[in-house]
């Protein structure tokens, strides 16, 4: 589950809890006051109080659980596809030839492809 997903979640449940989408480890926030974050293996509860105005319902920490079971690296939506073209466009010409020739092959023989 990535960001975005456990996000969609959360609003599919009536959550009103909001995620920072492009954080690796999100921070989850009530009515703009931070409540924890999401680490790579657990949900870390600040202790600012945040947490007594909203307490967790089942369902949001449940979500929450399920996204701190993501490798962090997968949380952000595109984040693998963009760090490939970025190195992409920094390669030599001939290596990026045969990128781009290996994908097509690829392409050609997914019967999925669009």
């Amino acid at each position: 589950m990535n960001n975005e997903q456990a996000q969609q979640a959360l609003e599919n449940i009536g959550s009103q809890l909001k995620l920072e989408l492009d954080e690796e480890m999100p921070t989850f926030s009530f009515e703009n006051e931070a409540i924890g974050f999401v680490s790579d293996i657990s949900i870390v509860i600040f202790a600012t109080g945040g947490y007594l105005k909203h307490k967790l319902s089942d369902e949001e920490y449940s979500i929450l659980v399920e996204l701190s079971k993501t490798y962090t690296e997968n949380r952000i939506q595109d984040k693998t596809f963009n760090g490939f073209v970025d190195s992409l466009s920094k390669t030599d010409k001939p290596t990026r030839t045969k990128i781009i020739n290996y994908v097509k092959e690829l392409i050609s023989s997914d019967s999925n492809a669009e």
